[in-house]
């Protein structure tokens, strides 16, 4: 059997880190612990009997997902420990519920920075659109001025020709419907170009609407990590509720705190979907 002490440094204490190796280790087989240290590093002793899985384990560690970063990981060889499973070493009351905190801030925080990147986005698309519109908008009025000079133009050479003969009014007369079916023509053409503009603002206005729902889901995501991570604290606080009046006081506390941010939570929601409606 081998063991080994390892040695995590990064960001990996308040970002769920140790709940992560906890479950990899005992999914491999492997027996030991983890614990946070105060210089903000994280100390593991990991030991058994296939080297495969302790490999594994390793990489696992070195890609450990966001919010957690891994910068290095020192392996030093140790003796074998008596240990049945692999646990959690907690740390102080105070310590852990602020670890529980920095994680759920590490994922809010992760997925406001998303949710801005989201709106700088849509006010880049919605910035180009309107230069859109307004080149449309100068060259439709561009094409308006010219169109009233060729006719102005078509006008006086109309009269001209009419004062000159009026055996030649029949051609004219031709001439004049031909002009009509080109201009009814160009009025068709305006009107599919239109309908395709039309067409555009509906996809622009169902991406607007996609970006909601993605904004939805992720806020939902959030609600779920908080129940989580509420659950967690839960069980902490329920193992040491045994203790003393002290520290019975502390859950009291807690659990102020946690309904606290909820009903933050519960307010940020509502006022974000007001916006939304407005």
């Amino acid at each position: 059997m081998f063991a080994y002490r390892l040695i995590v440094r990064g960001r990996v204490q308040r970002v769920g880190f140790r709940r992560y190796v906890l479950e990899h280790a005992r999914a491999l087989g492997l027996k030991g612990n983890i614990r946070n240290e105060d210089d903000d590093s994280v100390h593991i002793h990991a030991q058994g009997d296939d080297e495969n899985a302790f490999n594994k384990f390793i990489e696992l560690i070195k890609n450990a997902p966001s919010p957690a970063y891994v910068s290095s990981v020192e392996i030093i060889p140790t003796q074998v420990e008596e240990h049945k499973s692999f646990k959690i070493v907690y740390g102080e009351l105070g310590d852990e519920l602020q670890e529980g905190f920095g994680a759920m801030q590490s994922v809010f925080e992760d997925y406001r920075q998303e949710f801005r990147a989201y709106v700088a986005e849509f006010r880049s698309f919605a910035s180009r659109t309107d230069a859109n519109f307004a080149d449309l908008k100068q060259e439709l009025r561009s094409f308006a001025s010219r169109t009233d000079a060729n006719f102005a133009d078509l006008k006086q050479e109309l009269r001209s020709f009419a004062s000159r003969t009026d055996a030649n009014f029949a051609d004219l007369k031709q001439e004049v419907r031909s002009v009509r079916d080109e201009v009814k023509a160009l009025a068709d053409r305006t009107d599919a170009n239109f309908a395709d503009l039309k067409q555009e603002v509906r996809s622009v206005r169902d991406e607007v609407k996609a970006l909601a729902d993605r904004t939805d889901a992720n806020f939902k995501v959030i609600e779920v990590k908080y129940g989580e991570i509420s659950e967690k604290l839960t069980l902490i606080l329920n193992e040491l509720k045994k203790s003393n009046e002290e520290t019975r006081a502390d859950l009291t506390r807690a659990m102020n705190m946690l309904a606290d941010i909820l009903n933050r939570l519960i307010r940020l929601e509502e006022q974000r979907q007001q916006k939304q409606q407005q």
